[in-house]
């Protein structure tokens, strides 16, 4: 039987690249899915490809620099399930220029998209998932987020931020039942990611205190579809609460 068979998640930046990725992974274990993005044709795309593997899956626009829009999406996903077993935070927004030109709208635009609606989602998932005494985050984050690298300080700022909430929210809410893990990713192309092209694993990760909050470096943007089963593994392995061996 599929190890996500009966769950319900929740995927944001679905449409396409990682999110799409995360997706078909998900749907392939059995899990059914409500799938957020900015664009309606491709997030039909993605629900789609991933009804192939005879999972429910429901499309939700959102624009989640709006925190109006986050509040909104966690409402549709309680409508849409009653019981929200994952939500996965992916969306995610890239602006690349030097440290001097960056203006404050744009850095704010970063922040907003990166950082803001990842917290204020986790705020919203945490306090759904306490009163049921389970539940899973998956955040995506970025290796940008663990070193130092030239034009693009707002998104390796955004990063390193959702790692940090990642480790805090982890510590707060393992003695509840509830898993908070990063996954640190290298910034991929817009169609890097297909059902072909999964990345292998690096399970030399780091790992924080207890083994409830990793951050696992991938070791490439594209690997052949044999590899598909370690990224389901590290996925599937997050969701499911099960430490990494």
């Amino acid at each position: 039987m599929p190890r996500l068979a009966g769950r319900n998640a929740l995927i944001t930046g679905a449409s396409r690249g990682i999110g799409r990725a995360i997706a078909n992974a998900y749907a392939a274990e059995g899990a059914n899915l409500l799938l957020a993005a900015t664009h309606a044709g491709k997030l039909e795309e993605t629900r789609a490809l991933v009804a192939e593997h005879g999972i429910e899956a429901a499309c939700h626009l959102a624009d989640l620099s709006d925190p109006g829009a986050v509040e909104g999406l966690f409402a549709a996903a309680l409508r849409w399930r009653e019981d929200l077993d994952i939500v996965v935070n992916n969306a995610g927004i890239y602006i690349g220029k030097p440290f001097t030109d960056y203006d404050l709208a744009e850095f704010d635009r970063v922040m907003k998209v990166n950082v803001s609606a990842v917290f204020q989602l986790m705020q919203l998932t945490l306090r759904y998932m306490r009163g049921r005494g389970a539940g899973k985050i998956v955040n995506i984050a970025s290796t940008a987020g663990r070193w130092e690298s030239p034009n693009q300080a707002a998104y390796n700022t955004g990063k390193r931020a959702v790692v940090g909430m990642t480790r805090c929210a982890a510590l707060e809410n393992a003695a509840l039942g509830i898993n908070v893990n990063a996954i640190s990713v290298p910034r991929a192309k817009e169609n890097a990611y297909t059902p072909g092209s999964i990345p292998s694993v690096n399970r030399e990760a780091c790992r924080c205190k207890r083994s409830f909050c990793r951050t696992i470096c991938w070791a490439s943007l594209s690997r052949p579809l044999s590899q598909e089963s370690s990224w389901r593994r590290t996925l599937t392995a997050f969701s499911l609460g099960s430490a990494m061996r």
